[in-house]
């Protein structure tokens, strides 16, 4: 019982190897040039879905942002700057689970989130934010694992996320794996735009956009 009291208040604070990329090459005047520009993958499903809905959504404003926030992020990462980066991370994915729950909870679940981030930046524990990130697109799949219209879309979504948590923290063995060619942060953001890009064609086919 002490173990598990321990295992659940104990601080998760954020790792600063976490800012220490392999890729911090500076081309055309640009450092860390690689890990910015790729977020432009990352900007494209908004545009994607602004053109399919005519119109700037919340969900679309907040897949751009989250495109901006992480290249500037990038530019000089640190505690600081990947403040707003986390914060449009958790937005983002709790917009996206507003749309299978009702209007209340959602909007619920959308402050928890945003206080997940405020949470870590003063006391420096990860346990509300990340608990929230592994929650919220498990609950997402076991909500289209329940509908026959999406239930196909569940392999692809799983395997993305894998993707994109295995790729973020083995930035610097997919760097010598590719022989320099790209990092697993940078490979991050590309699964994260296909990832974003596929919830969209989701919640298009349930009509939800």
């Amino acid at each position: 019982m002490n173990e598990l009291t321990r295992l659940v208040s104990h601080k998760i604070p954020f790792p600063q190897s976490y800012h220490k990329f392999i890729d911090n090459r500076t081309i055309s005047g640009i450092p860390n040039f690689m890990n910015i520009v790729s977020n432009l993958s990352i900007a494209l499903p908004a545009f994607y879905l602004m053109k399919k809905q005519k119109k700037i959504s919340f969900l679309s404003i907040n897949i751009l942002l989250l495109a901006i926030t992480s290249a500037i992020y990038h530019m000089n990462p640190n505690d600081n700057t990947i403040f707003l980066d986390m914060l449009f991370v958790m937005s983002i994915n709790t917009v996206v689970l507003s749309y299978f729950v009702n209007k209340q909870v959602g909007n619920f679940i959308f402050i928890l989130g945003i206080l997940s981030v405020f949470y870590w930046k003063k006391y420096d524990a990860l346990r509300f934010y990340e608990f929230l990130k592994i929650a919220i697109p498990v609950y997402a799949i076991f909500m289209l694992y329940k509908n026959p219209k999406v239930n196909h879309y569940i392999f692809p979504v799983i395997i993305l996320t894998i993707l994109i948590r295995v790729s973020e923290y083995n930035d610097k063995e997919i760097y010598k794996l590719t022989g320099g060619i790209i990092s697993g942060h940078s490979l991050k953001h590309i699964f994260a735009a296909l990832d974003i890009y596929l919830i969209i064609i989701i919640l298009e086919k349930l009509g939800k956009i």
